[in-house]
């Protein structure tokens, strides 16, 4: 029997001793593990330790060690100890141990992992890292079933990851979706209430909870809460509002109305006290009831030219009224006992640094950076001259900036006058990667904008994304992971590990395949400027059904493996290889001005996903490209 040790008994610390014993169950292939809870460490006793630093005796120097994460592996011949500064990083620890043996986390599920097999005593592992970002998160868009969710909360540790974040006070927007089967004519809708979404966030919590990750919570849907109307989703309702409602809701040319009858997308009068009570009493009622919520979002509407013209609010920016409503809902926090971390945003008006008002206590705060209409074709690092001029502040006629080079200008001086802690909100997988049809370009973009996040003043990255990114490949989130953990790490390193372990043999020809897809496409004319005309655009983007069918036998050759994992890999890359050209013909004829041609495309392309739903549910978010399609690019279907 071999000895797995565990000190303390937190839940954490427990799944970390059970996912050891599982692991090594499978490795070793010997059902032979118990674990033993202990009071203090004895390095005497032969077997695997498990402790926090302080336990075990090993000095991290951190800031904060219940959200910086600090590991030690010192593990000889199957004996010896993982700590970690928190229970959390035990648990990535657990999972380094077993990667540094040569296991891998390429995707979420079984059929994700590869998984070697070696004796306890040939088991020999010694390192000592700290993360090199405190802020490893993701966060909840696109169609989900509970299960999508799980799976990818189980897998984040894995990879390195510390954080999720779960956005309105439940779920519901992200999971209804996917159960009325939105943009598939071919599946019948399913029941699915605000009852189920609570019952599925609760669930979810749970999970993240289990694991010791940083729960981010809510963000959208405060504005609605404050006059008594849910905020779930991005859904135009007819409600009707009482007076005392209505006078709450932002003064635009002389009307006080929902915003395009959207609830969420719709600003209130912050100058009122009125209003600024109800919002904050909202938030300080959520964070008494919510413990387990260790960093609050408060945003406000999720649109933009839509603030209020009443001659109160005009006497100062909508950033002003945001900052004063922030050091209210301060001091009530405080008056309640309540420690929560408070996260502001930096998007739409808010973009904008306050003129007079400033946050009276920082430490309660952390800035939060969301550059939601920035290019994905170039980095953080490649850092282009200005192409557009950024004006200064206009009520309701802003012009969002596109340029990496303006959006760092507006990061600068809303450091000038925050200097806490800060991360960048960003939108990597949440729309562009779509037009990567490779997922080469924007892991490389994702690697980059990594690497200089502590050279922007920034602390790490919350990744805004579908839960479903795994097809052709799990890719942008194995880099964004990795890199995140160690900004030293070497993309082509990365990229090199995941395809040899996803793939096995023909790997090489795999990336080559994908490299060459992304090189063609061009996510900035799918995400911001699809719909215009662009003809070397589209003489461009049809090459790539060469490029296709030319691989098109190696992905047949290797359509039957033995082994779980690599024959999921290369089932994606056969669906990959239709999807890839139809893509190609509808964007070709879309740029072109083809427009019936475009929609006859785009219709076979919608419908080749929606055929094949099922076999790509895990790994490929059907809804949202379509969506998008519809919504962005004015694609039209007629199936």
């Amino acid at each position: 029997m071999h000895m797995i040790y565990r000190i303390g008994n937190g839940e954490t610390i427990k799944y970390s001793a059970r996912e050891l014993a599982k692991y090594l169950t499978l490795v070793t292939g010997k059902d032979c593990f118990q674990i033993v809870e202990k009071s203090s460490y004895d390095k005497a006793l032969q077997g695997i330790w498990l402790g926090s630093d302080d336990q075990i005796g090993v000095n991290f120097e951190v800031k904060d060690k219940a959200l910086d994460d600090g590991i030690a592996i010192a593990i000889v011949k199957g004996n010896g100890f993982i700590t970690g500064t928190n229970e959390r990083s035990i648990l990535i620890g657990v999972y380094r141990f077993l990667t540094e043996l040569g296991c891998r986390w390429l995707r979420p599920c079984k059929d994700g992992e590869v998984l070697i097999h070696k004796a306890l005593e040939d088991m020999n592992v010694e390192l000592k890292e700290i993360a090199s970002l405190r802020h490893r998160g993701v966060v909840i868009e696109g169609s989900n079933t509970y299960d999508n969710v799980k799976d990818m909360i189980e897998w984040l540790p894995k990879l390195g990851y510390n954080s999720y974040f779960i956005q309105f006070m439940h779920a519901y927007s992200f999971f209804k979706q996917w159960y009325i089967h939105a943009e598939n004519p071919l599946k019948q809708k399913e029941f699915f209430d605000d009852e189920m979404a609570e019952e599925f966030t609760e669930g979810l919590v749970k999970e993240i909870k289990k694991r010791g990750l940083i729960y981010h919570a809510v963000g959208h849907g405060w504005t609605c809460e404050a006059i008594g109307v849910p905020g779930r989703g991005w859904d135009a309702e007819k409600i009707a509002l009482t007076d005392e409602q209505r006078e709450c809701l932002a003064l635009i040319n002389g009307k006080r109305e929902f915003y395009g009858n959207v609830p969420l997308n719709t600003n209130l009068c912050y100058s009122s006290p009125k209003v600024q009570e109800a919002f904050t009493d909202g938030i300080v009622n959520y964070a008494k009831t919510h413990k387990e919520a260790d960093m609050i979002h408060v945003w406000v509407a999720d649109a933009f030219n839509n603030h209020c013209e009443c001659e109160r609010c005009k006497t100062l920016t909508p950033t002003d009224w945001y900052v004063q409503i922030l050091n209210l809902l301060d001091e009530k926090l405080t008056a309640e006992g309540l420690d929560n971390k408070i996260a502001f945003l930096l998007y739409f008006e808010l973009l904008w640094t306050p003129i007079k008002e400033k946050l009276h206590h920082p430490e309660r705060f952390v800035m939060m950076f969301a550059p939601i209409s920035r290019t994905f074709t170039k980095s953080f690092e490649d850092v282009e001259e200005v192409q557009e001029e950024l004006k200064p502040f206009a009520l309701n006629k802003i012009t969002l900036p596109h340029t990496i080079t303006n959006y760092l200008k507006i990061l600068k001086e809303w450091q000038a006058c925050f200097d806490g802690d800060s991360f960048d909100f960003d939108y990597h997988l949440g729309r562009s990667h779509y037009g990567d049809a490779g997922y080469y370009e924007i892991s490389r973009i994702i690697s980059k904008d990594v690497k200089n996040l502590r050279n922007l003043g920034l602390n790490g990255l919350l990744s805004c994304q579908q839960q479903r990114t795994f097809f052709p490949t799990a890719l942008p989130n194995y880099v964004m992971g990795r890199t995140l953990w160690n900004v030293e790490a070497e993309f082509e390193e990365i990229a090199r590990d995941y395809f040899k372990y996803a793939f096995g043999e023909g790997w090489e020809l795999v990336k080559e395949y994908l490299m060459q897809v992304s090189d063609i496409f061009d996510m900035d004319y799918w995400q911001l400027e699809s719909g215009g005309l662009n003809q070397a655009y589209s003489e461009e983007v049809i090459k790539v059904c060469e490029v296709v069918d030319k691989f098109e036998s190696v992905a047949l050759a290797h359509q039957n493996h033995e082994h779980i994992t690599e024959n999921l890999s290369w089932r994606y890359i056969l669906y990959h290889l239709e999807y890839t050209k139809l893509f190609a013909k509808a964007l070709s004829a879309k740029a072109k001005g083809e427009t019936e041609k475009a929609n006859a495309y785009w219709s076979e392309f919608a419908h080749y996903i929606n055929r094949h739903e099922d076999e790509m549910q895990r790994g490929f978010d059907g809804f949202r490209i379509l969506s998008i399609g519809r919504w962005a690019s004015h694609f039209t279907r007629n199936n």
